[in-house]
């Protein structure tokens, strides 16, 4: 399962609710987040967003989360600088790439302005060591001075001095831009193609909308990309209609649990557009997206996300019980599990249905205990062994209610 551990670790400090001591968590192929409201299970999710915009305008997507003071922690009087940590295994290379990303307010002309104070990118072994001199890019100070290796360092014949190891190759004007935008060269720079592979390709599902007029009812624009659900799910129709047969019947069968009529989807191309039909058993004629409950276009795009053949290296989902039946969320947790053996999953939610499914399911690793401490957000990953004997007279749901797992409100 090392293969679906794309992200192998995070850690944050003074980002959002993660306070100045630090949070650090291992991650897992499925990792699923339970917790009060505004514990931090959200701002986990936040700070994977932040690294998915490194490779172009990671100032925009600040911007349009409130600005920077609205990023950084404010559990103390002083001005504080968020950092975002992570290893990132690299196959091709049996190891994992360290990436620090830290970033601060730096006023300009009394207004916020977003600044990337450090960054770097090291090779680190299973250890978590890194391998020095192969510490390939770093950035110090608000000038954004950015230093590469030199290709002509030789560690037998000079020195350890950093202006024999590191040749400078950007300057100025850089400060809210990161490495991974200003080095565009991935035969010369694997290790950058890597994290900007990953980090890109990310994807999140947060808050779809299922109103009359949303994206996903109607009929959509047959330019748009084929190879993963967007966000917004507006390319739905293309997803489907790319999909291999064997992949359709599955999603077919999947969405009986709680859609029982249905004999077949549907997609009808006309115009450059495509729309998305159902066709029920004993109909004539079949049912547009546009008449479909919530609760079936919903788990319609979780299906979507969850089964494609090609998934993308991260997938991040944001209560994907919400507006389906009770009696789908044992299927929902299996689908999950199932999944994670092709992709790496981080998920919220606040069903104690679902998670004892999971147990269930034997993935109580996978929970994750959020709890928001006076110090900031703390991480908690459930131990199976050390539950067993809870287990054998309470389910994991029961435990969570209980408070004896911790993630209440109490």
């Amino acid at each position: 399962m090392e293969s679906n551990r794309t992200i192998r670790a995070v850690h944050l400090e003074n980002f959002l609710s993660f306070g100045s001591k630090g949070e650090s968590l291992e991650l897992h192929p499925l990792n699923v987040m339970i917790g009060p409201n505004a514990s931090g299970k959200s701002n986990l999710i936040e700070a994977l967003r932040i690294l998915s915009t490194t490779p172009t305008e990671v100032a925009n997507a600040i911007e349009a989360g409130g600005g920077i003071t609205e990023y950084l922690w404010k559990g103390t009087a002083a001005a504080s600088t968020a950092k975002i940590e992570v290893e990132v295994g690299w196959p091709a290379h049996l190891s994992s790439l360290r990436y620090k990303l830290e970033f601060t307010n730096r006023q300009w002309a009394q207004l916020p302005n977003f600044t990337i104070t450090q960054e770097s990118i090291a090779q680190i072994n299973s250890q978590g060591e890194e391998l020095f001199p192969e510490i390939y890019h770093y950035r110090y100070g608000e000038r954004g001075s950015l230093y590469s290796i030199n290709p002509q360092y030789n560690p037998d014949e000079d020195s350890l001095d950093k202006k024999y190891l590191f040749q400078e190759v950007n300057q100025g004007g850089s400060g809210n831009k990161s490495i991974l935008y200003l080095i565009r060269n991935p035969d010369r720079h694997p290790e950058l193609d890597r994290l900007e592979n990953v980090f890109a390709k990310i994807q999140f599902y947060q808050g779809l909308e299922f109103n009359r007029n949303s994206s996903i009812r109607r009929p959509q624009s047959t330019n748009l990309p084929t190879d993963v659900l967007w966000e917004n799910a507006s390319n739905l129709g293309l997803i489907l209609n790319n999909f291999p047969q064997r992949t359709k019947h599955l999603v077919v069968e999947k969405l009986k649990e709680v859609y029982e009529p249905i004999e077949e989807i549907q997609t009808r191309i006309q115009g450059g557009q495509v729309g998305v039909f159902i066709q029920e058993k004993g109909l004539s004629a079949p049912i547009s997206a546009l008449r479909l409950s919530e609760g079936t276009l919903r788990y319609l795009c979780l299906l979507v996300s969850l089964l494609s053949p090609t998934p993308p290296p991260l997938i991040c989902l944001e209560e994907p019980e919400s507006g389906l039946h009770p009696d789908v969320i044992d299927s929902l947790a299996q689908m999950l599990v199932e999944a994670s053996e092709k992709t790496q999953l981080i998920v919220t939610t606040h069903s104690d249905r679902l998670i004892s499914a999971l147990a269930n399911a034997g993935a109580v690793d996978s929970v994750v205990v959020c709890e928001r401490r006076p110090s900031g957000t703390q991480l908690n990953r459930l131990d199976a062994v050390r539950l067993k004997k809870w287990l054998e007279k309470y389910s994991l749901g029961e435990l969570w209610s209980m408070g004896e797992i911790g993630g209440t409100r109490w």
